[in-house]
């Protein structure tokens, strides 16, 4: 099916990025994305929205001052675990990602040593329509002689049936890996 690892959401980030894109229609909307790893997926927990007054129906950009505030506010009450996973944004019509919008993640990728996800919300006459959704990771070379690579994939996504608050304290519970502090 893919190449890289499903994108688990729970119920209320999902909720979260369906409310924000409908009420931003026709523009797009997006934010940030937090939650944790496996070994083998990335679990989204939450989804912040991150206000963007100048978003049009084809562009949003996700301002960064305000991203990093946002993230910094909530990783100082959450277990070390929990953390910046990727990216979100709507599309007031049902596309899915853009060129720019995998290059972008892309850039984000190449800026951290974790996979990082990026979903699509797509709304095709106000309603919302199957997500998109990409992983990204900057592999490190195997020899010195050979470069670096950013690479993305499609993903699957998949709904959680267990709370955003119960994920996290499984992955807390679990003792997963505590990640340093993300910068947007």
């Amino acid at each position: 099916m893919t190449d890289s690892p499903p994108v688990i959401v729970a119920h209320d980030a999902m909720a979260t990025m369906h409310a924000a894109g409908a009420a931003a229609l026709p523009r797009e909307t997006g934010g940030i994305l937090i939650g944790f790893r496996t070994e083998d997926q990335i679990v989204v927990t939450r989804a912040i929205v991150i206000a963007d007054e100048r978003s049009t129906r084809r562009a949003y950009l996700r301002r960064e001052r305000r991203a990093q505030l946002a993230l910094t506010s909530i990783l100082a009450s959450a277990h070390s675990v929990i953390g910046y996973v990727g990216e979100w944004h709507t599309h007031p019509a049902d596309q899915p990602p853009s060129h720019t919008d995998i290059e972008s993640l892309k850039q984000i990728a190449a800026a951290t040593s974790d996979l990082v996800a990026l979903i699509v919300l797509p709304f095709e006459v106000a309603e919302p329509r199957p997500p998109h959704a990409y992983v990204g990771v900057h592999q490190r070379p195997e020899s010195p002689r050979s470069s670096r690579r950013t690479r993305t994939w499609p993903a699957s996504i998949a709904m959680a049936t267990t709370s955003a608050d119960e994920l996290e304290r499984w992955a807390a519970a679990t003792q997963l890996e505590p990640k340093e502090p993300h910068q947007t």
